[in-house]
């Protein structure tokens, strides 16, 4: 959900808080971050398909070798969430869970943060060290 004013309608809130829904519009979003960094960074960024989600691989030359790594977005099986993690080394990044707050507000929640986050701070937390190093 985003800054509409919420109607009460909790069961329509919900269902707008799924998990596909909500990594459908993670992944839109992810693909609009590709496309702001674009233009700054010296390597190159793209979205591939994963059987279970999306890539976001970063790939530059290393003195006359082509050089990359990935980010990887998959969503769980079961509705257990949307985990992210390290391409190369596999190492869990984190899961996030889709949790609609007292206003109506779909968010997701992540381990270890305090508060439930917006699409685009879990967006941060997986690409920023990835985009800027």
């Amino acid at each position: 959900m985003s800054d509409q004013q919420f109607d009460g309608n909790w069961v329509g809130a919900r269902k707008a808080c799924s998990l596909p829904v909500m990594f459908l519009t993670l992944k839109e979003l992810v693909q609009r971050d590709i496309g702001e960094i674009q233009g700054y960074a010296r390597e190159r960024f793209e979205m591939k398909s994963h059987p279970n989600g999306f890539i976001v691989t970063k790939s530059w030359d290393a003195g006359g070798v082509q050089s990359g790594e990935a980010t990887v977005f998959e969503l769980l099986p079961n509705g257990a969430g949307i985990r992210v993690k390290d391409s190369g080394t596999e190492r869990e990044l984190f899961i996030a869970t889709p949790e609609l707050d007292r206003n109506g507000v779909c968010r997701l929640r992540v381990a270890g943060e305090r508060d439930a986050l917006e699409l685009w701070q879990v967006s941060r937390k997986a690409l920023e060290t990835f985009f800027f190093g």
